[in-house]
């Protein structure tokens, strides 16, 4: 009986403990940079790999960014040493200027992943040094 009770409390800090993990692991390859969520809650997002990762860590990552179902989430992931929008991501006011920023400003590096997941809910990767001609990569 005394066992049975203890059984929520153990499954509660397990994963308490596998967020946290999870959580430190992240922050130690990743950095947000710039973060648009507009009136339509469309989101963009600018990110910073802190290290070498594989694509199985950044579709990890991407896949678990904040998303209003029906809606589009874009997370645009840059090398280290990289020139990249932050306020103007940040201070846009729609997606599609956000898009004008990331797409059309000079002087800015271009990323190495981008992930989308589209109003219909589906999601893809693309390596843009792999798949450069791909017409989400810059």
């Amino acid at each position: 009986m005394c066992s049975t009770r203890r059984l929520p409390v153990f499954v509660f800090l397990m994963v308490f403990l596998l967020i946290s993990v999870d959580s430190a692991y992240a922050n130690k390859s990743f950095k947000q940079k710039g973060y648009l969520k507009d009136a339509a809650k469309n989101r963009v997002f600018t990110v910073l790999m802190m290290r070498d990762v594989s694509k199985s860590e950044v579709l990890y990552f991407a896949s678990r960014k904040p998303n209003t179902v029906g809606q589009l989430t874009a997370v645009y992931f840059y090398e280290p040493g990289s020139i990249m929008p932050v306020d103007g991501i940040t201070f846009a006011k729609t997606v599609f200027e956000a898009n004008s920023i990331l797409y059309d400003t000079e002087g800015l590096s271009a990323w190495r992943y981008v992930f989308m997941k589209y109003l219909n809910g589906n999601e893809v990767l693309v390596d843009c040094v792999a798949d450069s001609d791909n017409d989400l990569c810059r």
